[in-house]
């Protein structure tokens, strides 16, 4: 995969929280009504997909000034002659998931124009690459669930167990069971028994699963609570061929943090349960996992990634289960800005860590992205770009072994101001180099009111050798008043770009009020784009496949309106 980063300006400022995590009351409340179980997996692994939307597509050009953030990777040349699905863009997207060690996408091929997805895994062949087909329960279904049954039957790269093609659902108890029990005795009566059901099953006893957090956190469940959900989910276990869980990212703190106990203690804990008696021997887990759910333009702040904690507490509380299969939502949802796919903002980042996951889940050697410079650790630092003073400055320093050199080392981080002065130095946080560690500094805000933008500086020493990292850390801007911007910055050390040379100059006003902005620099890699930001909103772009668009006396202007549909009654 071609390595293409942004260059970014930065810097940071905190101090070491550190935090230990002994069992709350609810924890051993849980511990005493349902004892903890293993999970006996079916499959001969843990099969670790990630769910596709297949819309946002890599030829699309459209997606500055609609999100908080833009894929990386994206490619005006991948174009095809399909204008919903780029058969190229697919191939790509394949290419860089097989990079994160998924074994494919999920997807809903029920959804419009969505059954195509078929035509083009069985065109690529991506070796390795697997389609898990997911059923809609509720809303407006342009494909019948017939149609997909034959197209998914006929697709060598639709995932099959045991010989058997596999099905997830979600949402799947907006329905009864007898809606499902019918729905599956159909399909085997037309075509045999050659299917697997997994339900997506969220309302337990009636009751949605925050409803039950809200007991739990309240030490309020009771046996008889117990009893209810268990007899519930049985229904599902008897009519299907397992439970499922695709909802991981429903779970979110008041202060928009994950809680990751009530997922672990409480949900998987009790449908381990119920798969453990012996009437569902046999019987498929699936589970899920989240990086997070936030975009102020469409959703709001819902579920903060914490850098990349949310995606790592998720993933851990799954992979504890042993289940039988993972869907992580999703792979390149930009309206949620819930995507796994590498981005502006994140980076590789998450494609580091679920390589590091895949390669324990199938045991396997860990490895190095191929194109990373492996003398360099694999050191991922994350923090909010855009804070107003009064909140908590966070650095989240996370080191994810991949089999190179693992060397320990420390990290120092510096804050500066924007002409070069120091303004923090953290303490040396120490790493072993062979082992998943994370360390977050944290600093208040206002013990910075007088900067408005703080630089990041990363010092690395290994063996009595330094290295230092700034130049493309994004800045972070300190507001006195007002923020709509939660969006993390997450950059690993190895996907900054190495420059010779890095000049940005602003000339003084011209006569009609204009100042012309000068920016130089270079670097030994090839760029697919360049962006001009003002404060992260891109003003000017440039990319080879458009450079035929404008001239010395032309330029290419694009203007965009986003609201917000409403209406009154």
């Amino acid at each position: 995969m071609n390595k293409i980063t942004c260059l970014f300006l930065s810097l940071a400022a905190l101090s070491l929280a550190l935090s230990c995590n002994p069992a709350t009351a609810d924890q051993l409340q849980m511990q005493q009504l349902v004892p903890d179980v293993s999970h006996q997996r079916v499959t001969p692994k843990t099969y670790l997909y990630s769910r596709s939307q297949m819309k946002y597509d890599l030829s699309k050009t459209d997606y500055l000034a609609r999100w908080i953030d833009q894929p990386l990777f994206v490619d005006g040349n991948l174009t095809d002659t399909d204008p919903k699905r780029s058969y190229p863009s697919f191939v790509k997207m394949q290419q860089i998931a097989k990079e994160y060690g998924l074994d494919g996408f999920a997807f809903f091929p029920q959804t419009s124009g969505r059954t195509i997805i078929y035509e083009y895994a069985e065109r690529s062949k991506v070796p390795g690459f697997s389609l898990l087909n997911e059923l809609t329960a509720g809303g407006a279904i342009p494909t019948s669930t017939d149609e997909v049954v034959k197209l998914a039957l006929a697709s060598p790269q639709s995932l099959r167990i045991n010989d058997k093609l596999v099905f997830t659902s979600y949402r799947a108890d907006i329905k009864p069971v007898e809606y499902w029990q019918k729905e599956l005795a159909g399909f085997r009566a037309k075509y045999g028994d050659q299917f697997i059901f997994l339900p997506d099953v969220g309302r337990w006893d009636g009751q949605s699963l925050n409803t039950w957090r809200k007991k739990y956190d309240a030490n309020k469940i009771t046996p008889e609570d117990i009893a209810g959900i268990k007899k519930y989910l049985r229904q599902w276990a008897s009519a299907t061929d397992g439970l499922y869980y695709a909802g991981a990212a429903s779970f979110q703190n008041s202060d928009h943090t994950y809680d990751v106990g009530f997922y672990e203690d409480f949900v998987i804990r009790i449908m381990k349960s119920v798969l453990a008696e012996p009437q569902f021997k046999g019987k498929l887990l699936g589970l899920s996992a989240v990086v997070g759910h936030t975009n102020v333009t469409r959703v709001g702040v819902t579920l903060s990634s914490q850098g990349t904690k949310t995606l790592r507490d998720s993933m851990d509380a799954a992979m504890s289960a042993n289940p039988d299969i993972i869907n992580i939502p999703e792979w390149d949802e930009q309206n949620e800005n819930t995507s796994l796919r590498p981005t502006v903002y994140n980076g590789t980042s998450s494609m580091r860590l679920i390589r590091y996951y895949a390669a324990k889940l199938n045991d396997e050697k860990l490895a190095p992205i191929p194109s990373d410079n492996a003398s360099i650790p694999n050191l991922i630092i994350s923090y909010r770009k855009t804070l107003v003073l009064g909140e908590k400055l966070k650095i989240e320093l996370v080191d994810v072994p991949d089999g190179a050199k693992s060397t320990s080392y420390t990290a120092q981080l510096n804050l500066k101001t924007v002409d070069g002065n120091d303004v923090y130095s953290s303490p040396a946080q120490s790493f072993a180099g062979d082992t998943k560690q994370a360390q977050t500094l944290t600093i208040p805000s206002e013990t910075l009111s007088q900067y408005q933008v703080l630089c990041p500086q990363l010092v690395i020493e290994s063996n009595g050798d330094k290295s230092t990292f700034e130049d493309g850390l994004h800045y972070i801007d300190l507001r006195s008043t007002w923020n709509w911007d939660y969006k993390w910055v997450k950059q690993p050390l190895r996907d900054l770009m190495p420059t010779s040379k890095v000049l940005f100059q602003v000339g003084d006003k011209n006569a009609d009020g204009t100042r012309t902005v000068t920016a130089d620099f270079q670097t030994n890699e090839p760029l697919a784009r360049v962006q001009v930001l003002d404060n992260d909103a891109v003003i000017y772009g440039y990319s080879p496949e458009h450079q035929w668009r404008e001239d010395s006396e032309n330029a290419v202007l694009r203007f965009s309106w986003q609201s917000m549909q409403s209406s009154s009654k």
